[in-house]
């Protein structure tokens, strides 16, 4: 059986590794030009020096034994290192190293996956379905088709194909995100990790280079704004944002900031889903149609995996 799969991040990768490992024939494809998704990480260079970003998640919490024990295999690969647990051990904290776009790399390890190729049609055929790029390759023939995409993305993809399933993704709710990223060639005069302040504009900054894995000879700021913020000033031109959010950085520091080496703000219009939809997948009766993600359960990263891993074992007897 042949299983197209729309979407390469958690949840689908996860999804297609169970089928696969069940007999089926797993192909992944997906829109961005490589591994990363909200579990991006950028890399800007200046003046013969790179600086790197985690940009979307910047960690993320394991609170079941059950994903835990999932990550074990990309823990020994080297693509995941462990943060930290509590006193009862649950919940932990992960990141991806050296990046954490390694997650995403570690999953798709193996797999048959086609970045740069975004899927624009899904259309019924007698063996299952046809699906139709945005570029100009030939349709792709498939028994088995998983939407693993934004709740956005897939309302669009499945408005015609499954518009029950569209109208559900339709009713998700997600909120926007501007981050900021700052780069300064020498540590600056701070001590700490994570910050979260109490003011209305910034939500959380990150040092990314204190995480296992980076490079520590260099200060690389990652600043998420508040929601509220973010909201307010969605439509603003990054370089607005820029200035504000340095200016906000300095005050919460207490510290006269130096001139970046690099600086970058990225909008997230859809980072984080307040509203999921409260199942872990969708699934036709013929089992010929799954749709599976974070959206779903509620956004995080261990519920994009609970997601796919759902689906997967829901394919389990489609190989039979």
């Amino acid at each position: 059986m042949k299983l197209a799969i729309i979407g390469a991040g958690f949840s689908g990768l996860t999804c297609a590794r169970i089928a696969r490992q069940n007999g089926l024939d797993v192909t992944v494809f997906d829109k961005g030009r490589g591994a990363g998704g909200r579990l991006s990480t950028k890399r800007i260079s200046a003046d013969g020096a790179e600086y790197r970003f985690d940009h979307g998640t910047s960690a993320f919490e394991a609170r079941s034994e059950a994903f835990a024990d999932a990550l074990q295999p990309l823990i020994e690969a080297g693509f995941v290192a462990e943060l930290h647990a509590n006193d009862n051990g649950f919940p932990k904290g992960f990141v991806g190293t050296p990046g954490m776009n390694s997650t995403i790399k570690g999953l798709a390890e193996g797999l048959d996956v086609r970045f740069g190729q975004r899927v624009e049609r899904m259309t019924r055929t007698p063996r299952g379905w046809a699906l139709s790029f945005e570029q100009d390759i030939p349709p792709f023939d498939c028994d088995v088709v998983v939407c693993a995409i934004p709740a956005e993305q897939a309302t669009i993809l499945l408005a015609d194909a499954a518009p029950e399933f569209s109208a559900k993704a339709g009713d998700v709710v997600s909120e926007p995100r501007w981050v900021t990223m700052l780069g300064f060639s020498t540590p600056l005069p701070v001590d700490f990790t994570t910050l979260k302040p109490e003011q209305s504009s910034i939500a959380a900054i990150i040092r990314n280079q204190t995480k296992p894995g980076r490079d520590a000879t260099k200060d690389c700021l990652v600043l998420h704004a508040s929601t509220d913020w973010s909201k307010a000033h969605l439509e603003d031109d990054a370089s607005d944002v820029l200035t504000a959010m340095k200016s906000a950085l300095a005050g919460t520091l207490s510290i006269e900031l130096p001139s970046p080496a690099v600086e970058h703000a990225h909008r997230w219009r859809y980072a984080v889903t307040s509203s999921p939809a409260g199942q872990p997948f969708m699934l036709t009766e013929d089992k010929t149609l799954g749709v599976c993600g974070d959206w779903l359960l509620g956004g995080g990263v261990e519920d994009a995996w609970a997601s796919g891993k759902a689906l997967g074992d829901a394919l389990s007897g489609a190989a039979d």
